[in-house]
C-alpha cells in the first residue's frame, strides 16, 4: 500500500509540487513547494525535522525513471565568464543623446506637461530675457544707437542747430553780428572804440572795462565782447554786469581764455578769488556767466568767509546760472545741451529742482516757506554736490540762513520781469 502511495507522490511531486511525508510510520502527499518554501514548519505545527525528501525507489538504480527530471547541467566557470543576460531592446526606449532626451527615460512621448512646457515660447511664458524678446526698451539694454537713445552728443548725432555746435560760419546764423558781419551796426556803443573804422578793428569797450590781460589777441577781445553783448540782452545777465562793473568801480579782472575742445555743460571754468582771476575754456556767455557771478559773490565776503563758505557760493552760483540759461533764446530745442544737462545730471536736476520756489524777481512763490527752501538745500541740493568729486571736498558752512544763501541771486533779480 505504501509503495502504491509513494508512486502517487511522486506523480504528484513531478506535476504539481505534492510530495511524500512519513510521521510515526504512515505516509501521506504534502504540497512540497508549500512545505519548503513559503511555511515555517514551526509556524504549521509540523516537526521541525519531518522526514519528506527520500523515497525508496524499487526499480533499477542505474536505469532513469522515465517519471524523474535528469540532472540540470552547470556551468563551472568563474562569473567573469558567464555570458551577460541578453538584453530585450525596448522599441520605445528613448537614446540618452538626443536633444529631448531628460535623463529619466522621457523623451517624445513622455511627460505631457513637459512636452507642453517646450513647445511654449520662453517669452510668453517669461522665462527669457526682455531685452531679447524685444519687449524691453532697448536703450536699457545696451545696445541701441546712443543717438536714438539721447545719450550721444547733438552735435555728432547731427539733431543739434549746426549754429550751436559751431560747425556753420556764425554769420549765417540768427544771431549774427551785423558788426561783425559786414552789415549795419546798430546799438548805443560805435563798432570802433576810437571811431576811425579804417584800419585794424580796435579792442571793445564793454570787455575793457571789466577785464585785463594784455596777451589776448584782438580776435579774442572781439569774441569776449560778443560773449557779453549776448549776456546783455537778458535781464539776469545785464543786471550781472552792471553790478560787477559798479564793484570794481575802475578795477578789472585779469581774464584768460584756454580753449580746450569741451564745449556746453563739459566745458570748465574758474574764478581765483585770490588775484581776482577768471579762466574758461569756452568762449560762451553761460560759462561765463557763472564766473563773472562768482566774481560779484566775491565782492561780499572776506577771503576767509569765502573759504570757509566755497561749497555755498556754488550752489547759488549753479543755481543763478541755470535760471539765466532757462531764460535763454534757444533753450529746449532740439539738441540743446544743457536741457539735457538739467534733465539728466544729478546737480542738475537739483538745481533746476530750486527753481520752483522762486518767481521771475527771485521772491518767494505764494505757498513756500523759507523752512521748506532750507530743507530742499539739506536734504536734496547739498547731497547732490557732495557726491560730485569736484565738490565733495568744498567747505559748506551750515550757520548761514536762507537770506545769506541765495542773497547774491535775490539781489540781481529784483528788477528782472
Amino acid at each position: 500500500m505504501n509503495t502504491i502511495i509513494r508512486k502517487i507522490c511522486l506523480i504528484l511531486l513531478l506535476s504539481s509540487g505534492i510530495g511524500l511525508y512519513t510521521e510515526n510510520g504512515t505516509f501521506s502527499c504534502v504540497n512540497m513547494t508549500m512545505a519548503s518554501f513559503e511555511m515555517d514548519p514551526r509556524e504549521s505545527g509540523q516537526p521541525e525535522n519531518p522526514i519528506s525528501y527520500e523515497i525508496e525507489d524499487e526499480h533499477d538504480p542505474y536505469e532513469p525513471d522515465p517519471l524523474e527530471p535528469g540532472p540540470i547541467p552547470t556551468v563551472d566557470a568563474p562569473d567573469s565568464e558567464l555570458p551577460e543576460d541578453p538584453q530585450i531592446e525596448d522599441p520605445n526606449a528613448k537614446d540618452p543623446n538626443d536633444e529631448e532626451y531628460d535623463g529619466e527615460g522621457n523623451g517624445e512621448g513622455g511627460d505631457d506637461d513637459d512636452d507642453d512646457d517646450k513647445d511654449k515660447d520662453p517669452c510668453e511664458t517669461g522665462d527669457a530675457d526682455p531685452c531679447e524678446c524685444g519687449d524691453a526698451d532697448p536703450c536699457e539694454c545696451g545696445d541701441a544707437d546712443p543717438c536714438e537713445c539721447g545719450e550721444g552728443d547733438p552735435c555728432e548725432c547731427g539733431d543739434a542747430d549746426p549754429c550751436l555746435c559751431g560747425d556753420v560760419n556764425p554769420c549765417e546764423c540768427e544771431d549774427a553780428d551785423p558788426c561783425e558781419c559786414g552789415g549795419d551796426c546798430e546799438g548805443d556803443e560805435p563798432p570802433c572804440e576810437t571811431g576811425d573804422c579804417g584800419g585794424p578793428p580796435q579792442i571793445i569797450p564793454k570787455a575793457q572795462k571789466i577785464f585785463r590781460n594784455p596777451n589776448m589777441t584782438v580776435a579774442n577781445w572781439e569774441k569776449l565782447n560778443k560773449v557779453l553783448d549776448k549776456m546783455m540782452k537778458d535781464c539776469l545777465g545785464e543786471a550781472l554786469y552792471n553790478a560787477l562793473l559798479g564793484k570794481l568801480n575802475g578795477k578789472t579782472l585779469f581774464f584768460n581764455y584756454t580753449p580746450s575742445g569741451y564745449t556746453g555743460p563739459n566745458a570748465s571754468g574758474y574764478f581765483e578769488v585770490d588775484g581776482g582771476r577768471i579762466t574758461i575754456e569756452e568762449m560762451d556767455d553761460k560759462t561765463l556767466f557763472h564766473e563773472m557771478f562768482h566774481a560779484f559773490q566775491a565782492y561780499g565776503e572776506t577771503l576767509e568767509t569765502w573759504n570757509d563758505s566755497s561749497l555755498n557760493q556754488e550752489i547759488e552760483a549753479w543755481f543763478a546760472q541755470y535760471r539765466y540759461i532757462s531764460q535763454s533764446s534757444g533753450y529746449g530745442e532740439s539738441g540743446d545741451r544743457w536741457e539735457k544737462f538739467y534733465n539728466k545730471d544729478e546737480i542738475g536736476i537739483t538745481v533746476s529742482g530750486l527753481n520752483s520756489f522762486f518767481d521771475v524777481n527771485g521772491d518767494l512763490v505764494s505757498g513756500v516757506t523759507i523752512g521748506k527752501v532750507n530743507n530742499y538745500l539739506s536734504q536734496e541740493t547739498l547731497p547732490a554736490f557732495r557726491n560730485h568729486p569736484g565738490y565733495a571736498n568744498k567747505a559748506f558752512d551750515d550757520t548761514r540762513s536762507f537770506s545769506n544763501n541765495l542773497k547774491d541771486f535775490q539781489e540781481l533779480s529784483k528788477n528782472c520781469e
